[in-house]
């Protein structure tokens, strides 16, 4: 596809095979930023996708199906401990043992957005009483920059701050499911 003017960040991340045996749908990822744009108009759109030989793909999981948060509902903080939540619309499956990514695409490339980033070696500020040094990532993951959202490049020791969330599901529970037959005066020719 031809390059797109976006300007984008992504997140890559795996799905353990050994934690989440059968995959798992994500349902939110909270994000933490350092500052919002000037415009009131603005907003931010995270997409999920598969990597491709190590590098986002322009292909989208779950196609249509992103989150988005207008300028004025999402929190910043100097410190990095305020989220900002981005709930998809429908939970995505993502698949054992496979590598995905988010990406964060800011409306009209505002560069005012600015998300918290851990840097191998780098002071944790989330405690300012304490020095605590950042000495490993806590996932296997690689920030990805880029300036088209087709070419990337890898930031290795680079890492946004985020927490993805999983959905739940009770499978010892009773459901009932109701099916109803569509009227025929409605129903579609094939």
């Amino acid at each position: 596809p031809p390059p797109q003017n976006w300007d984008p960040l992504s997140q890559s991340f795996f799905v353990d095979p050994n934690t989440f045996e059968k995959g798992m749908y994500l349902t939110s990822i909270d994000l933490f930023f350092r500052t919002r744009s000037q415009s009131k108009n603005s907003y931010v759109t995270i997409e999920i996708r598969e990597l491709d030989n190590g590098f986002p793909s322009p292909e989208l999981i779950s196609s249509g199906d992103n989150a988005v948060v207008n300028n004025a509902n999402i929190a910043i903080s100097e410190d990095a401990t305020k989220p900002t939540k981005f709930t998809f619309k429908n939970p995505i499956y993502l698949s054992p043992g496979v590598d995905y990514c988010f990406t964060v695409k800011p409306s009209n490339n505002d560069p005012d957005f600015a998300l918290w980033v851990a840097e191998l070696g780098g002071i944790d500020i989330t405690n300012s009483d304490v020095e605590t040094r950042i000495d490993k990532a806590p996932a296997s993951g690689v920030l990805f920059t880029s300036s088209n959202d087709y070419t990337w490049s890898a930031r290795q020791n680079l890492d946004v701050k985020y927490k993805l969330k999983v959905a739940k599901f009770n499978t010892t529970a009773t459901k009932v499911a109701y099916w109803n037959n569509v009227n025929a005066s409605t129903a579609i020719p094939y």
